[in-house]
């Protein structure tokens, strides 16, 4: 069920990003800070699937650079990713969370 008004999707999409960082920093600190994208694959296929593909590539680019922000060292900054670990776990997440979105 993709949502009719063509002028309602982004505004909805941004909203669900918001509420899924908002539950991220709230749900972090609990897991010392070991699981960044848990809650933005089910945001993901919640905007892919009543938003369409538009919103949920957008979902998936500002989520990358939350997770880029606020929870890959040095927290604060884009880059550079000090780990390699950290730089394949998000372009991991692009690569997934572009099929997620795609539902």
């Amino acid at each position: 069920m993709v949502i009719e008004r063509f002028w309602f999707r982004w505004p909805a999409a941004a909203l669900v990003f918001v509420a899924a960082t908002w539950l991220n920093l709230a749900l972090q600190p609990a897991l010392n800070s070991r699981e960044p994208l848990l809650p933005y694959f089910p945001s993901l296929v919640i905007v892919g699937l009543v938003c369409g593909l538009g919103p949920a590539l957008a979902l998936l680019v500002a989520a990358s650079l939350a997770i880029l922000y606020f929870w890959i060292e040095p927290v604060g900054r884009f880059l550079p990713v000090n780990s390699l670990p950290d730089a394949a776990m998000v372009v991991l997440f692009l690569l997934a969370g572009s099929l997620v979105a795609s539902v």
